[in-house]
């Protein structure tokens, strides 16, 4: 039985800069039309979460086929957030819905309360 920490596995992936992360999913087979618009819209959303939507896209694993752009998989990036808006606008709604609906519930279902004092009990209503 060990007494002490594991021991770290070491990180042996470079850093990489926007740009040579375009570079990477690149040479992957990734066309990208407008560098500019690709860095910044990368540098906004994260290289990791990008290429999750990524996935979708290649066939096999880190290989996009013939026709594949940065625009494709910023599109489904965009749609997945547009989605995402909606259903918490919709979540919004049924919770504050059900809220109200409960607080309704709880003021009709009781018409008064009692509280407890030294001198006795206080009746409201």
């Amino acid at each position: 039985m060990s007494s002490g920490p594991p021991s770290r596995v070491p990180y042996t992936k470079p850093w990489l800069s926007v740009a040579d992360q375009l570079k990477k999913m690149e040479s992957r087979g990734l066309l990208v039309t407008d560098r500019a618009d690709a860095e910044i819209f990368l540098g906004h959303i994260n290289y990791y979460r990008f290429t999750g939507y990524c996935v979708a896209f290649e066939n096999p694993r880190h290989v996009f086929p013939a026709g594949v752009t940065f625009d494709h998989v910023k599109a489904s990036c965009q749609f997945d957030a547009s989605l995402r808006d909606l259903f918490n606008e919709a979540l919004e709604i049924i919770e504050i819905g059900g809220t109200i609906g409960n607080a309704g519930f709880v003021t009709r279902s009781f018409t008064g309360f009692e509280v407890s004092t030294r001198r006795g009990v206080c009746r409201v209503r």
